[in-house]
């Protein structure tokens, strides 16, 4: 079997106004998708259900809202440092 993930950058604002960023992933098996956020300084695994409760234990702060954007190369040179954030893929009040 054989699995493709593609890696997505999470921005995640807090109540506060201060943010922070996490890896993020998408699952897709037949009758179920969900998404995976990744602590990138530790690796903790958070879900859509845990993200808030998680983020609120390590920082101390409250989540307001996660937002995760489609990129694309605009430049042609396949260079990530160049791709721009277009699309919502993902956005989720808390």
């Amino acid at each position: 079997m054989h699995f493709i993930f593609n890696a997505y950058f999470a921005a995640v604002t807090f109540t506060d106004g201060s943010g922070h960023a996490l890896v993020s992933f998408k699952s897709s098996s037949p009758g179920f998708t969900s998404w995976y956020f990744f602590e990138p300084q530790n690796n903790k695994l958070m879900t859509p259900e845990t993200i808030e409760q998680v983020l609120n234990r390590a920082m101390g702060k409250k989540v307001s809202e996660v937002n995760i954007y489609g990129y694309f190369d605009d430049a042609g040179d396949n260079d990530p440092a160049s791709w721009r954030f277009a699309y919502p893929l993902y956005i989720r009040k808390y």
